[in-house]
């Protein structure tokens, strides 16, 4: 009977896949296996790194692994003969995903002072296993675990931090030196001696910079002192261990001989032996007492006697006092002993009588000392400080009365200017008046002369006068300076005077280099809060005549200053880090200094730690640059790429820019690079496929580099090629090359040579190049087509090729009709020659270049805003995105404030963004108020009215005579007829209007006084119109016939008597004073 298998034990060949991700660049690891294989058969494993699964880049024919691979998406296909029968299984996708951390760090540091210097290693990314000194005033031979260095010397070092890959970060950094310089006050000594040969002397040890260092502890003194009598000197020496770090208050005992001199010698050490002091310091002490009057209550004294230089206890003796002074009344403990270093008579509530003090004091070395002390009385006057109410109204002023040597128990006016609304004498309220007891107010005073009767809590009364000065001095204008952006030019700034606001400013003089017409009215400038600040002037003293809104004018000269500025800037450079030394004398107010880098990607410069982005013309901060400090070196910035640095500074613009009447200038000082970085792009084979390879390493940084292999097939094995950057010869072997620069730092590639492509290779871009069509809308772009060389161009050398685009698939394999970079053209196909340099070889591949339309708006770009209100704008609708300055993302947005407004709208076409940018403005109107209206008249048909309001006119206002019905925007009328005119003034956006009535004026050229009701008068035509006018007629020689006021005529006589036929003459004087002159004709 044949044996037989059950087929249910039959399993069919599985393949295995297997992943390592790639910790190590290069360092991913694919392992392949087939389970269950069919006995007698053979396998092949084949890997693809998609996309491409036409070409393997590994084959395996047997269960193994394929090393040296980089993150990516791979696929494995296993095919198992039999017999000659191929069978592929299942392919399996595996991805190797990228888990490499870059390597870097920071430093941080103490100080050198003395060899003590230390640096701490912090590691920001990756991974590092050990920290070497490279270079420096120091260095380690190996490395070590451990992240910290200490007891170093001040310099520069180049510090390197090691991952398991074996790369090798490296940072220069600079340990400073510092001698923490500090000072020894002069002597001091306490009151109290520890013996009577003995004194406490104090000697304040001061850290120079007390915001940046420490003393330096332990603190030694050595005091020296020289007896009096010659005899050798005494050495005390005492230790500090620790103290206060900035202000130590030394205080040590040495000998003491009393009431000699004798002098003593004191250093004072640090622990790195730096050393101050004093030399031949004298001494020559001896008992003292001090009798101090202190004021207490109703302006009376009591008193405390501090004795010094005396050892306790001791006794007080009274030689000489007042009447009515008994000792024990006011201490029960007299005459002593006494311990403290203050004996009190008396108390506030108990005071001592008014006159002389004389006595004598006793220590317990029995050491006396005399004392002497006259008290009398001593009354300080009150303080008053008037407070101007603000603005217009400091005619009258609030009153402050502050008192010193007593208490207030009420006030009294007794006398006060005629002004003063109050019946005298006038108690002053308690309530809300009297702010404290040595404290009262007076409200709302009219300027002039008070009499004040203070009496105090003991019920003395204090006459005092005081005059409040009129409140023009008060409103007096005031003026600051800044220095402007650009050199040799500044800026000013006039507030009026306590508050009240600028309503026009004359430029009466200038230096010469303005060259303006003078006088010049630049109340332009005046901002919305009334103050006035004008930019770009060349410097000197400007004359202004100034009106503020009281109606006060001044006449003042203010100088303007110039920016003078001289900068000096030194970058050291380092590895991978760099000082900036900053000097910059200058008069600009309150400059700052800045270090951006800039995003080589966007165009914009950005924080160089943070990478938060800076956009231009906005406020420079500690949010998008690192701020540099003038006068130093900055020291270790650990930063790479291109940099610039950057001064703001405070100037003065033109007041009606605003908000506010400050700018900031921001002026772009250097622009330096720091490349440090060393990184393997690529490894390249130069050979074709063969037994041994020879490969290239493309590496990228500050040359020179040394380049090495360090491993091969896991193992160490090294091939060190100096400044070659390429191995020839190489057997097919996983390798890992390292490239190092000039500080030591390396990075390190894992590569299976073996699966490294041929020599040239073009590969197909998938992405097309896409472009927005700017606001000419052709439908063309420029297009940058290098942007496609690295896509084609891949992993190979760059310098190995010829790249060139081309409009046909013709011209391409001929090698013609190259096309310009940029290439200007709408949507279209075309094609890349990437050719060999060594030989003929070359690949066409295809590229794709599309053309979007900009987005365009047809809506209005300018909106005028009434005050206090609103304006909402509306953009075309169809965007995808909008974007507003306000940070608005509506289509629609409501404004409260003029302005121009940046409206951005986005259009998506085939997944790219267009971006069209458009400027809105809104402009501020105000509704126009009527100042007065000027006339022009006097004639029959060619009379002119102008308006003139109390606003500029900007070009938005609108002016009407006819009540409203039609407008013009010239506010000058001509050609009118005599007779009334409604006048009216309005905005272009409806914010308001004013009106008022006009009338124009003109005489009668005869009169005709014959009885018959037809010009039987003459008189001014509508002077009934203008209220004050005046008339009077004259003969032809001048003599005076008649006047009258509105509403009077004449009718042709002089004292009731007929006057010829004949040409008379005649005065108006209208109600602004002005004369209008004429002749008319009499007809009878």
């Amino acid at each position: 009977m044949p044996n037989t298998v059950s087929a249910s034990k039959i399993l069919p060949p599985q393949l295995v896949v297997t992943k390592v991700d790639e910790l190590c660049d290069g360092g991913g690891i694919i392992n392949c296996s087939l389970s269950d294989p069919t006995p007698g058969g053979t396998v092949i494993f084949r890997v693809y790194l998609l996309p491409n699964t036409t070409s393997p880049i590994a084959e395996l024919t047997a269960n193994g692994q394929v090393t040296g691979l980089d993150a990516g998406t791979y696929q494995v296909v296993a095919i198992e003969t039999v017999n000659g029968n191929a069978t592929t299984l299942p392919a399996q996708n595996v991805t190797i995903e990228n888990h490499i951390e870059p390597l870097d760090f920071e430093i941080s540091h103490t100080d050198e002072h003395c060899g003590d210097g230390t640096m701490t290693i912090n590691v920001t990314s990756g991974y590092a296993v050990d920290f070497l000194l490279f270079d420096g005033p120091e260095t380690t031979t190996l490395p070590h675990p451990l992240n910290f260095f200490g007891d170093l010397e001040d310099g520069t070092y180049i510090v390197h931090a090691i991952d398991a890959c074996g790369n090798i970060k490296a940072h220069s950094y600079t340990v400073p030196h510092n001698e923490a310089p500090f000072s020894v006050g002069s002597m001091g000594f306490l009151p109290e001696l520890p013996a009577c040969d003995q004194i406490t002397l104090t000697h304040p040890v001061t850290i120079d910079d007390m915001e940046d260092d420490d003393l330096l502890f332990p603190l030694t003194f050595i005091y020296t002192v020289y007896p009096p009598d010659g005899s050798a000197p005494i050495t005390v020496t005492y230790t500090e261990v620790t103290g206060n770090p900035d202000n130590f208050p030394a205080a040590h005992t040495v000998p003491f001989w009393y009431d000699q001199l004798y002098f003593y010698d004191l250093q004072v050490i640090d622990k790195c032996g730096q050393s101050h002091g004093w030399n031949h310091a004298p001494i020559d002490l001896s008992l003292f007492a001090a009798l101090s009057p202190e004021l207490g209550d109703c302006g009376q004294f009591f008193f405390s006697i501090s004795p010094s230089v005396f050892v306790a206890p001791y006794f007080i003796n009274f030689t000489e006092v007042p009447a009515g002074f008994n000792p024990t009344d006011f201490n029960p403990g007299h005459p002593g002993p006494f311990t403290s270093l203050q004996t009190y008579y008396g108390t506030t509530s108990n005071t001592v009588p008014m006159g002389n003090y004389a006595g004598t004091l006793t220590d317990a070395c029995g050491h006396t000392v005399s004392f002497e002390q006259d008290i009398q009385p001593n009354e300080f006057p009150p303080q008053f400080t008037p407070y101007p109410q603000p603005g217009c109204l400091s005619t009258t002023s609030d009153l402050q009365i502050q008192t010193i040597s007593y208490e207030i128990d009420h006030v009294v006016v007794t006398g006060a200017p005629p002004e003063f609304t109050e019946t005298l004498p006038y108690t002053i309220p308690a309530v809300p008046n009297q702010q404290g007891p040595n404290e009262i107010w007076l409200f709302d005073l009219p300027a002039g002369t008070y009499y004040f009767t203070i009496y105090d809590t003991c019920g003395i009364a204090h006459e005092e006068e005081y005059t409040i000065n009129p409140s023009s001095i008060f409103n007096l204008p005031s003026s600051s300076t800044f220095a402007d952006c650009e050199e040799g030019f500044g800026g000013i700034r006039i507030r009026g005077g306590n508050s009240t606001i600028l309503t026009s400013v004359v430029i009466t003089s200038a230096p010469a280099a303005y060259t303006e017409t003078l006088p010049q009215d630049v109340s332009i400038h005046i901002g919305a809060s009334g103050i006035f600040s004008m930019e770009h002037l060349p410097p000197g003293d400007y004359g202004f005549h100034l009106i503020n809104g009281c109606g006060n004018e001044y006449d003042e000269v203010y100088p303007v200053i110039g920016y003078e500025t001289q900068a000096t800037i030194d970058v050291t450079k380092h590895c991978a880090a760099f000082d900036v030394y900053l000097s910059d004398v200058s008069n600009a107010t309150a400059p700052n200094f800045w270090l951006q880098k800039l995003n080589e990607t966007t165009g914009q410069w950005m924080h160089p730690n943070t990478g938060a982005i800076y956009v231009e013309g906005t406020t420079l901060g500690t949010t998008n640059a690192i701020q540099l400090t003038n006068g130093i070196n900055n020291i270790n910035q650990l930063f790479l790429g291109h940099f610039r640095i950057v001064k703001t500074f405070q100037a003065y613009q033109n007041g009606e820019i605003g908000p506010g009447s400050t700018k900031v200038c921001i002026i772009p000082l250097q622009e330096f690079d720091n490349t440090g970085e060393v990184r393997i792009i690529d490894i390249i084979k130069l050979t074709c496929d063969g037994a041994l390879a020879s490969v290239k390493v493309i590496a990228d940084g500050v040359e020179p580099f040394h380049f090495k292999i360090i491993e091969k097939n896991g193992q160490p094995f090294v091939i060190d090629n100096g400044s070659n950057d390429t191995f020839i010869d190489l057997e097919p072997a996983v390798y890992k090359f390292s490239v190092e620069h000039f500080c030591g730092q390396a990075v390190v590639k894992i590569v299976d040579i073996a699966t490294l492509p041929s020599q040239i290779a073009a590969v197909q871009p998938t992405i097309p190049l896409i472009e927005c069509d700017s606001d000419d809308n052709d439908g063309k772009a420029d297009f940058d087509l290098s942007q496609f060389d690295a896509t084609i161009i891949g992993s190979q050398n760059a310098s190995d090729f010829t790249l060139t685009y081309h409009a046909t698939e013709a011209d391409a394999n001929s090698g013609a009709n190259a096309l310009p970079q940029p290439y200007y053209s709408a949507t279209a196909t075309l094609y890349a020659r990437l050719k060999l340099n060594s030989g003929d070889c070359y690949d066409v591949v295809t590229v794709e270049v599309i053309v979007n339309p900009y987005p365009v708006l047809q809506m209005q770009l300018r909106y005028p805003i009434c005050p206090d209100s609103s304006r909402t704008i509306t953009a075309d609708s169809g965007m995808d995105s909008y974007s507003w300055s306000t940070g608005a993302n509506t289509q629609s947005i409501t404004v409260t404030q003029a302005g121009t407004y940046t409206l951005t709208v986005t259009k998506d076409y085939q997944g790219i963004t267009c971006t069209g940018v458009y400027q809105i403005e809104v402009f501020p109107l105000v509704a126009p108020t009527i100042h007065h209206v000027e006339y022009q008249d006097w004639t029959d048909h060619d009379n002119t009215l102008i308006i003139h309001t109390n606003e500029p006119d900007t070009g938005d206002f609108l002016y009407s005579i006819d009540g409203g019905v039609t407008f013009q925007s010239s506010n000058t009328f001509n050609g009118l007829l005599p007779g009334i005119y409604q006048v009216m003034v309005k905005d272009l956006g409806d914010c308001g209007h004013d009106d008022e009535e006009a009338h124009l004026l003109m005489y009668p050229r005869f009169f005709t006084p014959n009885g018959d009701g037809y010009n039987d008068y003459w008189k001014v035509k509508f002077d009934e119109l203008e209220p004050g006018i005046q008339t009077y007629i004259f003969d032809r020689y001048g003599k005076l016939i008649t006047g009258f006021p509105v509403g009077g005529r004449w009718d042709g006589t002089y004292n009731d008597k007929e006057l010829p036929s004949t040409d008379y003459w005649f005065v108006v004087i209208r109600q602004d004073g002005r004369e209008m002159r004429g002749h008319f004709s009499m007809k009878r």
